[in-house]
């Protein structure tokens, strides 16, 4: 597996981590209000952070990628429409 996640969703402070497997480097971290706006849109579920598959456990690698690189232009249009 290219990425490993590590997902603490249950204490007062949930957060998530993606860490690059090979080299053991966090490529993404979600602290409380990020995660929380994850879960909430549903891009990703606790159930498929939960899973045993490989395959999808890299799919939801992947897409939780793709909402960080979009999130700064979600900010930006949230602002704008403030």
């Amino acid at each position: 597996m290219l990425f490993t996640i590590d997902a603490n969703l249950e204490s007062n402070q949930p957060h998530l981590t993606l860490i690059h497997t090979r080299s053991g480097r966090h490529v993404l971290e979600l602290a409380s209000a990020r995660l929380q706006m994850l879960l909430e849109s549903g891009i990703v579920a606790v159930e498929d952070l939960s899973s045993t598959n490989p395959k999808q456990l890299q799919e939801v690698a992947w897409e939780l990628l793709l909402f960080d690189s979009s999130l700064p232009d979600i900010e930006r249009i949230a602002q704008l429409e403030a």
